[in-house]
């Protein structure tokens, strides 16, 4: 028997900068809000709404360790076959 729980694709991808402070972390989907000189601070807030839009989630978890972060996203699988492309 199936179970009930819909299939994910889930997705986890690392950052290997300087990482994100503890306390900034609350706020990175937050519109305008960026530590950049040049930064418009909505990247990760217009990816979180296309996510949420395709009823997914994105999370963050921070990689003390070696003070990177780790974005993973989950999707619903919504089709039998699932093809990823990169462009090159």
């Amino acid at each position: 028997a199936r179970d009930t729980e819909p299939d994910y694709v889930v997705t986890a991808i690392s950052d290997t900068g300087a990482g994100i402070s503890p306390e900034d972390l609350p706020k990175v989907f937050n519109p305008f809000f960026t530590r950049k000189a040049e930064g418009t601070g909505l990247g990760l807030p217009i990816t979180q709404r296309i996510i949420y839009n395709h009823n997914g989630i994105i999370v963050i978890f921070p990689v003390m360790s070696i003070a990177s972060i780790e974005f993973v996203i989950k999707l619903m699988n919504t089709c039998c076959i699932c093809f990823v492309s990169a462009a090159i």
